[in-house]
């Protein structure tokens, strides 16, 4: 999710459906910006699919 929030606008989360309700856990920071996240991305390493 890219958030619109004024005090995230930009970070990019995820939000895990199992833990809806906890606001705690619901929610997870991912990247600061899009492009930050797309560089951390990696490929699945052999026998890993």
């Amino acid at each position: 999710m890219y958030s619109v929030i004024s005090k995230s606008f930009g970070n990019i989360m995820f939000n895990s459906r199992a833990d809806y309700g906890d606001a705690d856990r619901f929610t997870f920071f991912l990247a600061p910006t899009l492009r930050e996240f797309i560089d951390s991305l990696t490929e699945l390493p052999d026998g890993m699919e």
